[in-house]
């Protein structure tokens, strides 16, 4: 053989054979308890499955216990149930034994299979943001009009707080109302609610409320609502905010005339719905809510609330409402149905 040939041959060697050699010398291999040999490179082990990239197969996952040796030729860290981390590599010993072995000093830790809780598991996902609680309110001056039992026009101002967070929500609203009766005299009238509502799930929520109530037009002293319930989120998004409840309430009229007043116990139907029919600009707002006497069908009553707001800027607006009330037992000599027409300036906070 002359010397070129053989200098063809290392060369072949070198350049097509060398490769293959290391590769298969460097592969790690894992033996199966039928006999299996998968050669490939192991990529991580989480959850009890061992993950190994294969040049015939690609991508495999095979479960730790059916794996009877192993051989890894790459440092990676390797967990162990006992809560250690060995930057390293594994050795089979013998059928069910391995060692771990540490990459910086070579020393050797005799484990089975099962000792080996994770091999270069991969991150953790972030944990969720929370989400953050936020503070909304309002206070809105009024210029206000009544039909209804009496033909009056007044002033008034109202307010309203809301926090919310992912778990609960909480509402505070308040007004209070001066109105001259046409030269008949003038009249004060206010009202304090509060709301405490408690996710269960996303969409699902438990209600406690409570509300007073004066309103010298139709007589009446001071109304007293409180209750709990259930209620349903249906959305809340940037854009639409819908939800119903459904409760128990307990009510308390104290009229002018004695003679009127009533205590009862009440089913409790009510529904908030808000609409950005343009966005951060034009708003709808609906809230609606009924009160049916559980032992007399007779004692009832409900309130309608709608609102349209423009938003001048972030904390400047202005609204138009109207408020409907019906009360199906109302003082006596008085309507049952009373409407309010509202103009306000509002500042958003």
């Amino acid at each position: 053989m002359t010397n070129s040939n053989r200098v063809s041959r290392k060369c072949f060697y070198v350049f097509f054979l060398w490769p293959l050699i290391t590769t298969t010398a460097f592969a790690d291999k894992i033996t199966l308890q039928d006999g299996s040999i998968l050669m490939g490179t192991v990529t991580h082990m989480v959850e009890g499955q061992i993950h190994i990239e294969t040049a015939f197969a690609g991508a495999l996952t095979v479960p730790m216990e059916q794996i009877v040796e192993m051989e890894t030729a790459d440092v990676k860290p390797i967990h162990l149930h006992d809560g250690s981390v060995i930057q390293g590599t594994i050795q089979t010993r013998e059928a069910n034994r391995m060692d771990v072995i540490w990459g910086k000093d070579q020393t050797r830790f005799a484990v089975v299979p099962a000792d080996i809780q994770a091999i270069d598991p991969p991150p953790p996902p972030p944990a969720p943001t929370p989400t953050p609680v936020r503070w909304t309110g309002s206070v809105v001056g009024n210029l206000s009009i009544t039909s209804g039992n009496r033909d009056t026009t007044g002033v008034g101002i109202s307010a309203d707080l809301a926090r919310r967070s992912e778990d609960d929500r909480i509402t505070l609203k308040g007004g209070y109302f001066y109105a001259e009766d046409r030269g008949n005299g003038i009249r004060d009238d206010q009202y304090l609610s509060g709301k405490y509502d408690y996710f269960f799930t996303k969409k699902f929520f438990g209600y406690l409320n409570t509300r007073l109530d004066r309103d010298a037009i139709r007589d009446l002293e001071l109304r007293t609502t409180g209750g709990a319930g259930l209620g349903y989120q249906f959305l809340e998004t940037d854009i639409y905010n819908l939800f119903t409840e459904a409760g128990v309430s307990y009510v308390n009229e104290d009229f002018m005339l004695d003679v009127d007043d009533q205590t009862y116990v009440a089913g409790r139907l009510a529904m908030h719905f808000g609409w950005w029919i343009i966005k951060d600009r034009l708003r709808f707002e609906e809230d609606a809510e009924l009160l049916l006497g559980m032992t007399d069908l007779n004692d009832w009553f409900g309130i309608s609330d709608s609102s349209l707001i423009w938003k001048w800027n972030s904390r400047l607006s202005s609204n138009a409402s109207v408020r409907f009330e019906y009360d199906n037992t109302p003082a006596t000599g008085r309507k049952r149905a009373d409407t309010k027409y509202t103009l306000g300036i509002g500042y958003s906070f």
